[in-house]
């Protein structure tokens, strides 16, 4: 299954997906409302996230916190956020799919990665967020401050 509504310069992967899923190999459901989306989370084999580019990686935290190993790449923020909870990959196709079989061959891997994902996703909230947030705003107001002085 994939879930998500259509990402930045997207088209062409979306291209794929429609033919994947004519052809019976994948179900796209697109965008979908945020209670289908943990129940999606919830009853996950993995969550699969193979990004170029990522900000953040809020997918993976949401999966995390429902014991949702995840796999993806090892690039921009996706390290940071997925910890040693996730599975990485390199930048190859091969490389993926030997991973996905890695984490369906190995039950023990599976259980441990479950186990780390909600320690790693507790790590994450959008009180600590904006805590740091403030924090930062009342560093730099301060920092202007003196600056003015």
């Amino acid at each position: 299954m994939i879930a998500g509504g259509s990402g930045w310069k997207s088209e062409s992967l979306r291209a794929r997906i429609r033919t994947m899923e004519r052809n019976g190999m994948v179900n796209y459901l697109g965008y979908v409302e945020d209670t289908r989306l943990w129940e999606l989370y919830k009853n996950a084999f993995g969550l699969v996230f193979p990004s170029h580019y990522e900000g953040f990686g809020l997918p993976i935290v949401e999966a995390m916190s429902q014991a949702c190993p995840v796999i993806t790449r090892k690039n921009t923020s996706l390290p940071e956020v997925g910890g040693e909870a996730a599975v990485y990959y390199d930048d190859t196709t091969r490389d993926l799919v030997q991973q996905m079989l890695r984490l369906e061959e190995q039950s023990q891997l599976y259980i441990e990665l479950s186990e780390r994902a909600l320690a790693q996703a507790r790590r994450f909230s959008w009180a600590k967020t904006a805590t740091k947030v403030f924090e930062l705003y009342e560093q730099v107001l301060s920092s202007s401050a003196v600056a003015k002085a």
